[in-house]
């Protein structure tokens, strides 16, 4: 169980680059939710403190152990949050184990599970900042491209006629007969009328994208690029201008706001991530590799005289 949990760390410390790098989050969600079961067998298995000690300990440098190219300053803070958290968690966790009568699963995992997700969400936070103070985008292209597609798939849903996964000229198009589809005006003219209409129209619509582009991004569009390319050219331009008008501040906010943001994910997560613990730790009381005991207990306590 010490192997598994600590190569379960490994593997979430590579998807975690990953998910740096190309916002993969299936990969992240998966060896995370491993590394969250197999934590929570510890709780009830591993009786020795020392013993635990010295695996989260290991889980701790494992998390770390692929961004070690990092500098130094930067490993020991990230390692200690990491590690003050983990031990937190443990600690609340085995103390509510010790004072229940009976085994109440999700009672006495939640507290190691919730710190857990929370040391991730500092790890991700604590490996973008230095990156900003660098001068790095704000937002990688990877996690833009994996937000946009997911964006492009639920506007698809509720507007089937628009084409967002195109370039900036079929998409004015399609939105040009979106706007005229519903014009009498438009339905009454022969078809090369039509065509010259839809034409300009469209064309209107790449000349305000363009203007729109120019202001913020400082590119001109000629309707052949790719719609993902220019919301990230604009939305890149404009958080970086806002950085260079409020300095530090701005960067505190983001990473404010980038913490709550995947901290409110996973308190969603967690519960699945728990619920999954809870249905391996049935399956195996099931087929008897895990089995429960009573223990009679003495114990001591302080009264008045």
């Amino acid at each position: 169980m010490d192997v598994l949990t600590v190569l379960s760390a490994f593997a979430s410390s590579y998807s975690l680059k990953l998910f740096l790098e190309n916002a993969a989050i299936i990969p992240l969600a998966l060896s995370v939710s491993f590394l969250v079961i197999f934590s929570c067998f510890e709780i009830f298995l591993i009786k020795s403190l020392a013993r635990r000690s010295f695996i989260l300990v290991l889980e701790t440098l494992a998390l770390l152990s692929f961004f070690f190219g990092e500098s130094l300053q930067l490993l020991f803070v990230i390692g200690s949050v990491i590690a003050v958290f983990l031990f937190w968690g443990e600690a609340l966790s085995r103390s509510e184990a010790r004072n229940s009568l009976e085994i109440g699963f999700f009672r006495t995992v939640k507290p190691l599970v919730k710190k857990t997700i929370t040391a991730l969400s500092f790890l991700i936070v604590l490996l973008y900042v230095p990156q900003w103070s660098k001068g790095e985008n704000l937002i990688s292209k990877g996690w833009f491209e994996s937000a946009a597609v997911s964006s492009a798939r639920i506007a698809g849903s509720f507007y089937p006629e628009l084409n967002f996964h195109s370039n900036v000229r079929e998409l004015s198009l399609s939105l040009a007969k979106y706007e005229l589809k519903g014009n009498d005006l438009f339905k009454n003219m022969p078809p090369s009328m039509q065509k010259q209409t839809l034409e300009q129209v469209t064309g209107q619509i790449i000349g305000n994208a363009s203007a729109y582009a120019n202001k913020y991004a400082g590119i001109n569009l000629s309707g052949k690029e790719s719609l993902g390319d220019v919301l990230y050219a604009v939305v890149d331009s404009t958080l970086e201008n806002w950085r260079l008008s409020f300095g530090n501040w701005f960067l505190f906010a983001w990473a404010a706001a980038l913490f709550l943001s995947i901290r409110s994910f996973g308190t969603l997560f967690w519960r699945a991530a728990a619920f999954l613990g809870f249905c391996a730790y049935e399956l195996l009381i099931a087929l008897n590799i895990f089995h429960i005991r009573g223990e009679a207990v003495t114990r001591e306590t302080v009264e008045f005289s």
